[in-house]
């Protein structure tokens, strides 16, 4: 590798190897790992099925360009509702975000239509500094007429579609 590198720039050659300090290698795609915002990456919200190519690497299938600013905001809400709860900075897992439409086919239960595909949704994982009752209640604060809300035992869906909510209170049990 080195040989080919010192050959390559020995002939003039121009090589742009930013991509080795912009992103990790996942198989046979780079991630971009920049910033949507201050705690959140592009890698978290690509597809994570191996099927989906980009140009960029991000494995959005060429399907999604960009993922919601909106639903990016909700989660920065969230998470600092989250920090504040917790009395400490609190990470949030991505379980899921964009998802091509044969990954979306193949995730049990998923919709259809779902606003994974749109790239405006994001599932959330329970921090392990919080009780599920509590994420839930920060969950359903912040997303109170923002979009959709949809409460689980592993964390919350949260998108930035139409306003609505599932699995409410009486069928969420902690």
């Amino acid at each position: 590798m080195i040989k080919l590198l010192r050959y390559l720039i020995g002939g003039g050659i121009t090589i742009d190897l930013s991509w080795i300090l912009n992103g990790r290698k996942r198989k046979d795609k780079m991630i971009d790992d920049s910033k949507i915002t201050e705690h959140l990456s592009k890698s978290e919200v690509r597809c994570r099925c191996d099927r989906c190519k980009n140009v960029d690497g991000l494995g959005l299938g060429g399907e999604l360009m960009s993922f919601s600013e909106k639903t990016a905001e909700l989660f920065e809400k969230i998470r600092g509702m989250v920090s504040l709860f917790a009395d400490c900075d609190t990470p949030i897992t991505i379980n899921s975000a964009f998802r091509c439409r044969e990954h979306n086919a193949e995730t049990p239960d998923a919709s259809p239509n779902s606003n994974h595909m749109k790239g405006i949704a994001l599932d959330l994982k329970l921090p392990d500094n919080i009780s599920i009752g509590d994420f839930h209640w920060i969950a359903e604060k912040i997303m109170s007429g923002n979009g959709g809300l949809g409460f689980y035992p592993w964390g919350v869906h949260i998108d930035s579609g139409t306003p609505r909510v599932w699995n409410t209170k009486a069928e969420r049990k902690a």
